[in-house]
């Protein structure tokens, strides 16, 4: 996977924001790491859903597994749909990343009283009022 996975991320890395680099690089670490070195023509229908299946067995999901198989086809330089036609996308979950009730936001905001850490009563109302990701925040 090396001989794909490198030249794609070197390449990769002239074009695009320092953080989408490091996204990248994560996705394809767990691709290297559980396909080590099988060659491009091994890569499979059922070598696959190898990969799904184990990755699943570590209690990832759906999405974290289709965002991984989609980084590698790209590395491949073709579409997943071409290169495995017969393995389907994860299903995702639909309710991550909805918005705070009213009441929720309240009982949050005020479990922050009783913290004694200096700076999570300022983080989260920002987070909050803006809608910023943590690592926007923090950047």
């Amino acid at each position: 996977m090396a001989d794909v996975i490198e030249p794609y991320l070197e390449g990769y890395s002239l074009n695009h924001r320092p953080q989408s680099v490091l996204f990248a690089k994560g996705r394809l670490a767990h691709v290297k790491r559980v396909l080590g070195n099988v060659v491009l023509s091994d890569l499979t229908d059922e070598r696959i859903r190898a990969y799904i299946r184990q990755r699943q067995g570590e209690i990832i999901s759906g999405r974290t597994i289709n965002m991984e198989v989609g980084e590698l086809s790209r590395a491949i330089g073709q579409p997943w749909s071409l290169l495995w036609p017969k393995v389907r996308k994860m299903e995702e979950r639909k309710d991550v990343g909805k918005a705070l009730s009213d009441t929720e936001q309240k009982a949050l905001l005020d479990g922050l009283k009783d913290l004694h850490t200096p700076h999570l009563p300022t983080f989260i109302p920002l987070l909050l009022l803006t809608g910023m990701r943590p690592g926007e925040a923090l950047s």
